[in-house]
């Protein structure tokens, strides 16, 4: 059975979180697969930043059940030894224009100093 998805990304991830809700087994190995490689990714930056906090965010958060138990398990599957448990994965609680003012802080932190939003 094959699922048609409109163009516009929130509408397509609504419809594919409708379907996966229904308990579709395609829809959830494939969103499983999906959130393995995102947490993979994030892990290798983990590795190579040594972050203490990532934050998640973006349209994918629709199915942050999912998605943020996936990327912490391979967070902790492949961080370095000195880095395991010590790496917090956290939901953005910004939901529009979190980018923005990620940048905003950038900016202020370069031309004030250090500064805390």
């Amino acid at each position: 059975m094959g699922l048609k998805l409109p163009l516009d990304l929130e509408e397509a991830l609504e419809e594919i979180k409708k379907e996966w809700q229904k308990g579709r087994e395609d829809i959830a190995c494939l969103l499983q697969r999906s959130f393995s490689y995102i947490g993979k990714g994030v892990a290798n930056l983990v590795n190579i930043l040594s972050p203490s906090v990532v934050i998640l965010g973006g349209p994918l958060l629709k199915f942050n059940e999912l998605l943020l138990t996936e990327v912490k398990q391979k967070v902790n599957e492949r961080a370095l030894y000195t880095l395991k448990g010590k790496v917090q994965i956290e939901e953005s609680f910004l939901k529009r224009g979190n980018e923005l003012l990620g940048g905003e802080a950038l900016i202020l932190n370069h031309l004030f100093g250090s500064i805390v939003l």
